[in-house]
């Protein structure tokens, strides 16, 4: 386990120059759906968990307002120099570096905890679920964001990095637990959570062109492995056959682009 929290630790630390700043609408659309439909009130505490680089924060920031508290703990020391930086002026946001699987903020008890593309790095959702639990007030909100089964042309880059994948991820997965709805409200169920209810949401991520689906790619996101985990001299290939996927997915305005379902599942204390 410790293996596996240290090797998510040093993936997203050497990914946080770059990660979530290509400009392609992402992760800040996927966690800004997480924190409406949380309902984050004026002058409440929140927890952000794998804060990243701010998706889920600032629009934390902005609910609960100069009243209110944010505490947002990344694993990466990377993640946390950033935003500390860049939220330095709100001064409801407290940035500190913190490990997902058993957190200790300072905050507790929390009116809500979010936690956005987060837990299924977790080598053991259900014990870091119920410690989750353990920092919230009695009918304090847990929302989380995972992703529905890949589908259309991201389905088809997904089967291209299989196909050229020569070095596989060593993170493991919680087996199954993240294929369905139920799957992942089972997780909040046997973590102690009540009231465990799901919503969907399909987003459509835009690109100018290739080359900026190319940039986004490499930059941190979900989709790195067709850059990471393939042979470089197999690139040209990969490239050539990404192009033809995306193509297929113009708009009726001439735009690529990738549709990515995001699910919310949501558990009371």
């Amino acid at each position: 386990m410790a293996d596996q929290v240290a090797e998510v630790a040093a993936m997203f630390d050497r990914l946080a120059g770059t990660y979530d700043q290509t400009g392609v609408p992402y992760y800040a659309v996927i966690a800004g759906g997480l924190v409406d439909r949380l309902r984050v009130q004026p002058g409440e505490r929140v927890l952000d968990i794998g804060a990243g680089r701010g998706a889920a924060t600032l629009p934390l920031a902005e609910a609960v307002g100069d009243g209110g508290r944010v505490d947002a703990i990344d694993l990466a020391p990377g993640m946390v120099e950033h935003l500390a930086r860049d939220t330095a002026d709100l001064p409801q946001v407290h940035v500190e570096l913190g490990d997902a699987t058993d957190p200790h903020p300072p905050g507790a008890p929390y009116d809500a905890v979010s936690a956005s593309l987060v837990v299924f790095f977790l080598p053991d959702p259900v014990a870091a679920l119920a410690r989750w639990r353990a920092l919230l007030r009695d009918g304090g909100r847990l929302g989380l964001a995972t992703f529905q089964p890949w589908s259309g042309a991201w389905q088809e880059l997904d089967a291209l990095t299989q196909e050229f994948t020569v070095q596989q991820s060593t993170i493991a997965r919680q087996p199954g637990a993240f294929d369905t709805d139920a799957g992942v409200e089972g997780l909040l169920t046997d973590a102690g959570y009540g009231e465990a209810r799901t919503e969907l949401a399909t987003y459509r991520v835009p690109f100018a062109d290739v080359e900026e689906w190319v940039r986004w790619s490499r930059a941190g996101t979900v989709m790195g492995g067709i850059w990471n985990r393939t042979d470089p001299a197999d690139h040209p290939e990969i490239l050539r056959r990404a192009t033809g996927i995306l193509e297929g997915t113009r708009d009726a305005d001439g735009r690529l682009g990738l549709e990515v379902g995001a699910r919310y599942t949501f558990g009371v204390r």
